[in-house]
């Protein structure tokens, strides 16, 4: 029930006693509530201010949040010479004003863009703005540059001068935005202002920094308060840890949690837990024990958060023995694991394919009396699944319904999807059938399992019934299962159909960087390099990178239609846009030339990716030695084969039928019978060897 007022306080004119109180309350307020954060968080009220700070000089003119109780406070602090001073002289409270005031600059600023005709309205308007007005127009804008262009525009107004809150309202705009090189630019700026800089200031600036994943940044600035004559505290030291863990920069946390116990400060139980998390996340086990044990020496009671934290981080490691001391060591502190601590240990189980370990867990949570819940069961069965114990997943899905509970979708998928994978398809149909039965409706994920199995197996007609089914069950297709259907249509050569399909998809669910690909794939299947470059440009439009796979298969594409120029100009965009070229793009490329029968340039192609780290590459090798085969140069070929091998690369059967197929086509039936015995002996050899070798034998 506390209420903040915001008043104008002018320096200038009060006794030094009262400045001095103003001042240390400021200092004992100068915390993320100043900022409009989370009001009154840090203010105990009736406690003196921890900290003096030096008499502020004369000419400042400071904005100051003040608690009812804070003037009180001061008030009583006051000598008698002072106490006929009336605070109500200074701090007046013009809340109809204010509003006023702001509401109509906000007007003004209201879905505009900053320039010149927005300056000259602000200056018709004839408003006369202090810093007051300054932060509470800043606290209605949303867009950082028409922000920063009204600050700057105060700046220059006669008889105006910013403060350190309007400095840091600023600072947290631009770095919600992201607008670091404006607010280093301020930052730069500010120590020349009349205001100064001040510790809340610079955390706020820090925090921004964070924000924006630039933890390098966010800890220089940090630390810099020394420089500026600013101290930190205990509290700006817990929020800067906490923010950087936010940000997912640990290293960078843990380094101003070293720096805090070296000066004398101690995190709270708040930020103790924020570090045992991030460091569990980035798998720092030890450093996260570290803390934990740190922790416990500092006179802080670990709570069932901060026990948690710390299991995620060593069984993520994979100690489980640690695990289990944690467990007693929580039994012994009177904060007994709870199902969420379970749910912990026997997710990261399952996830590093610990399944046993998994089941160990779940048998010990039965033992202590504690109840699993749908996201246990789900994560188990889904471990049984995917390790193939069916007959042990089932055992556990029984048990829940035993237990009078009733399974959820996540459940049923788990069991339905992983029995489609292996092609248990009766199976999943007849637990789809008892999952609406019970009252749970299947969703997208459901069906995808068996919407996969009927691609692979190309059963179009099937794969339709389910589609539709789906539909008429009001459950909206995933990307993923219009994707599946997609890449089916376009292996039939149904690509009208595939048309169509995408511009329902559209209706439906967003398309992924996948679906362009596979569309992309199909036209260069229908020969249709035109399409090809549509929905390049589609994919690009939809703020989709091209990756690897997209070059890749536009490069096949032209080059199979022999549009070589158009395969050069994908591989040269490629790696303009930093996407490194992979084998199968190399290979593609050679491909290309040689279907302009260009061996010289292929060649050259080929020597560029053995430069770049492919020199064992199987595909680029098959395709090289193959096409020198075939085109007469049979001793370069048998020499890219041995010097393949002598780097260690090792044949396949097809690289060693291209050879053994040429060696018979020019009468050299020696060689190609030791090159077929030797493939034979290594186990290479398939159906299509022993053919070459009938035919080789029959010929002149």
């Amino acid at each position: 029930n506390m209420r903040w007022w915001f008043w104008q306080v002018r320096v200038l004119s009060m006794p030094d006693t009262v400045r001095r109180h103003m001042c240390s309350i400021q200092e004992a307020c100068a915390t993320e509530v100043i900022y409009g954060q989370e009001k009154g968080m840090r203010l105990i009220t009736g406690t003196s201010p921890t900290k003096q700070l030096e008499d502020y000089p004369r000419t400042v003119t400071s904005d100051i949040f003040l608690h009812e109780n804070c003037l009180r406070m001061a008030g009583e602090n006051l000598s008698d010479s002072s106490k006929n001073w009336n605070i109500d002289t200074y701090c007046n409270s013009p809340h109809l004003k204010y509003q006023d005031v702001v509401q109509m600059v906000c007007g003004i600023l209201h879905g505009k863009n900053w320039g010149h005709d927005t300056m000259e309205e602000l200056q018709q308007s004839g408003l006369k703005l202090d810093s007051y007005h300054v932060v509470g127009v800043l606290n209605h804008l949303k867009d950082a540059k028409v922000a920063l262009g009204f600050f700057q525009w105060m700046k220059n107004q006669e008889g105006y001068y910013h403060t350190t809150h309007t400095y840091s309202k600023l600072f947290e705009i631009l770095g919600n935005a992201k607008e670091v090189t404006a607010l280093q630019q301020l930052l730069d700026d500010a120590p020349k202002e009349r205001c100064g800089v001040n510790a809340p200031m610079l955390t706020i600036a820090a925090k921004s920094y964070a924000r924006a994943r630039m933890p390098e940044a966010a800890v220089s600035t940090f630390l810099s308060m020394e420089r500026y004559g600013c101290t930190p505290d205990a509290y700006a030291y817990n929020m800067m840890i906490n923010v950087l863990m936010r940000a997912g920069c640990e290293q960078q946390a843990y380094e101003i949690y070293q720096k805090m116990l070296q000066i004398g400060y101690f995190p709270d139980l708040f930020t103790y837990n924020s570090l045992i998390l991030g460091l569990g996340k980035s798998g720092k086990a030890s450093d996260a024990l570290a803390v934990f044990e740190r922790l416990t020496r500092s006179g802080e009671h670990p709570d069932i958060m901060t026990y948690n934290s710390l299991l995620r981080a060593v069984v993520k490691d994979g100690n489980v023995k640690i695990a289990f001391t944690i467990i007693k060591r929580m039994e012994d502190a009177d904060c007994p694991p709870n199902v969420s601590t379970y749910n912990i240990l026997i997710g990261n189980m399952v996830q590093m394919g610990s399944i046993d370990t998994a089941l160990m867990f779940f048998y010990h949570m039965d033992k202590s009396g504690l109840e699993p819940n749908n996201f246990t069961y789900s994560r188990l069965i889904d471990g049984l699944g995917k390790a193939g114990k069916f007959d042990k997943a089932y055992d556990i899905f029984q048990r829940l319904k035993e237990k009078g509970n009733y399974p959820d979708a996540y459940v049923y998928n788990a069991l339905i999807v992983n029995l489609s994978k292996v092609g248990r398809d009766k199976e999943s149909w007849r637990l789809i059938k008892e999952m609406k039965g019970a009252g749970c409706q299947p969703n997208s994920f459901t069906y995808s399992g068996l919407i996969e199995n009927l691609s692979k197996a190309g059963k179009l007609e099937d794969l339709y019934k389910l589609f539709n089914e789906l539909k008429r069950e009001n459950c909206t297709p995933s990307t993923f299962i219009y994707n599946t259907f997609l890449d089916s249509l376009g292996k039939k050569g149904k690509f009208d159909e595939a048309l169509l399909l995408f511009e329902e998809m559209k209706q439906c669910c967003s398309p992924d960087a996948s679906t362009y690909n596979i569309l992309i794939r199909i036209f260069g299947q229908a020969e249709d390099l035109q399409k090809c470059k549509f929905f390049l440009k589609e994919m690009k439009a939809a703020g989709f990178s091209p990756d690897v796979v997209t070059y890749s298969t536009l490069i096949q594409s032209s080059g199979e239609l022999g549009y070589v120029k158009d395969a050069c100009n994908f591989f040269k965009e490629m790696k303009k846009k930093g996407c490194k070229p992979d084998s199968f793009a190399y290979g593609n490329l050679m491909r290309a030339w040689i279907k302009v029968q260009d061996t010289a340039k292929a060649m050259s192609v080929f020597e560029e990716g053995i430069k770049d780290g492919y020199g064992r590459d199987i595909y680029m090798h098959t395709i090289m030695i193959g096409h020198l085969g075939k085109s007469g140069n049979l001793d370069k070929a048998l020499r890219l084969f041995k010097a393949f091998k002598a780097k260690g690369g090792e044949p396949d059967a097809v690289m060693c039928n291209s050879l053994i197929r040429s060696f018979f086509k020019k009468g050299r039936k020696d060689e190609g019978f030791d090159l077929f015995l030797e493939t034979k002996k290594l186990g290479y050899a398939n159906t299509k060897t022993f053919q070459i070798l009938k035919h080789g034998k029959k010929r002149k």
